[in-house]
């Protein structure tokens, strides 16, 4: 007499358990990747094509010998043909005009360098990563330029100006021994 019931090798039951883990692992993974995506304001066509501190995806610099200007973006995404870049502020929660101005840095030197000009910037801003868009404008690019003037005209010799409010210089701790103290 032949036994009717066969039984499922122990081989398939254990391949067929490491599918299913495969499986919900990646499931787990992918929501995990989209509610980042959504979190930071992407949407579904970024692809990240750079990132500082990966191995997988090295992180890329941009240099300007015309301008004598570097700059390297925590992390760049390829959107619709263009390049953005992003910069993550872990210690600030607000948008300063010194992350503005390293954004469009960015910005204008991805432009000259691989020929298309970046609609916006993404500034990650605290630990719970804020996103806000820095557009990418021709005012904003004219106050950039104006910076980079002044920086090279210091550099030169001209004495910077100094700007100081009471509301900075009252924590500072050389405000006692500063000429241009506003305390």
């Amino acid at each position: 007499m032949v036994d009717s019931q066969q039984s499922v090798p122990t081989e398939i039951a254990l391949l067929i358990l490491v599918l299913g883990v495969i499986i919900f692992i990646w499931d787990l993974l992918e929501r995990r990747r989209e509610s980042l995506q959504k979190g930071g304001g992407l949407d579904k066509s970024s692809e990240l094509i750079s990132l500082r501190g990966s191995d997988n995806l090295p992180p890329k610099e941009y240099f300007s010998k015309s301008l004598g200007l570097s700059s390297r973006p925590d992390a760049l995404l390829k959107e619709d043909g263009a390049i953005i870049p992003v910069d993550h502020k872990p210690l600030s929660n607000k948008v300063r005009d010194r992350h503005v101005i390293a954004m469009l840095l960015h910005m204008k030197l991805i432009e000259e360098i691989e020929g298309i000009r970046p609609p916006y910037g993404i500034l990650l801003m605290g630990k719970k990563r804020r996103s806000t868009r820095i557009k990418n404008t021709e005012e904003k690019m004219r106050w950039l330029d104006a910076v980079i003037d002044e920086m090279r005209s210091i550099a030169d010799g001209i004495p910077a100006i100094p700007s100081p409010s009471a509301a900075k210089c009252r924590n500072c701790d050389v405000r006692k021994e500063c000429d241009h103290s506003a305390v």
